[in-house]
């Protein structure tokens, strides 16, 4: 029997989003405003080169914000979490020393080095599945489902 526990996470926070998307139309406007009707957009405006280059940019990296997704997947064998085009690794549960769901204090979101859980790879919120390793080794693992993979883990007996 293959019992597995999947959580897919992605950026959410609707504040987020409001601030990317009204920043594109900055961009929009502006190559509008330059290229379009040939109005200088700004007091010292860039060349249209210039801002179509910075427009690309931007709209590059609102593309890989939006493709940020955290995967975490808990099976008889281990865990595994995925924080796309950042990290993607695997730990059996003869690595793990100790394993606990934990609710901790804002640490913000994305991956964050040095705190008192080791390295924190969070989405959003405060939950998440603490994990220290017999090398040492500690990292946090963000959960929006803290009862869902507290259950899970107890039904495997790793708890």
């Amino acid at each position: 029997m293959n019992i597995k526990f999947t959580e897919i996470q992605r950026f959410t926070q609707w504040w987020i989003w409001i601030l990317l998307i009204g920043i594109s139309f900055i961009f929009v406007y502006g190559i509008y405003q330059q290229i379009i009707i040939g109005i200088a957009f700004g007091d010292k405006p860039m060349s249209n080169g210039g801002l179509i280059t910075v427009s690309i940019g931007y709209f590059l990296f609102v593309t890989f914000f939006l493709s940020q997704k955290l995967i975490t997947t808990i099976d008889r064998e281990g865990i595994e979490y995925c924080y796309f085009s950042f990290v993607n690794e695997r730990l059996k549960w003869n690595e793990i020393k100790k394993i606990e769901v934990v609710q901790y204090g804002f640490v913000g979101w994305g991956i964050r080095l040095r705190s008192e859980y080791g390295t924190i790879y969070n989405m959003k919120g405060n939950n998440g599945i603490a994990i220290e390793l017999h090398n040492g080794k500690k990292l946090l693992i963000g959960t929006q489902r803290p009862d869902e993979v507290n259950d899970f883990l107890r039904n495997l007996n790793v708890l």
